[in-house]
């Protein structure tokens, strides 16, 4: 008996120790995902942000920044994705060649095997 109180301590000390490690590091990627926002990058940002959600999903102080940066951060991969069509298409490399080939092969299979 003296033996199952001694671990059941044991164990509440552990949980009791580990509890504010997990609320320290949901606040430290809090305050990175702020710091990242004040830089304008909002990716990084989301992800600090969802990263502390995730360890705290009660709270609503971060389920607040998460939900409020999905936007921001996925209008950003939505710019990165058409300034890399365009440096592509303007590049005139093999990249945009090949992209032309398989629209063009596309189309042509698209349109009932037309030529001309």
């Amino acid at each position: 008996m003296h033996k199952l109180t001694r671990w059941s301590g044991l164990l509440l000390l552990v949980v009791a120790v580990s509890l504010p490690a997990f609320a320290d590091k949901a606040k430290s990627l809090y305050n990175q995902g702020k710091d990242a926002e004040a830089r304008q990058d909002y990716v990084q940002a989301y992800e600090d942000y969802r990263q502390a959600y995730n360890l705290k999903p009660n709270d609503l102080y971060y389920r607040t920044a998460f939900e409020r940066l999905r936007f921001l951060a996925a209008a950003t991969k939505v710019h990165q994705g058409q300034l890399l069509r365009q440096s592509a298409g303007a590049g005139g490399g093999e990249g945009s060649a090949a992209s032309r080939a398989a629209r063009s092969t596309g189309e042509d299979a698209a349109g009932g095997g037309r030529t001309g």
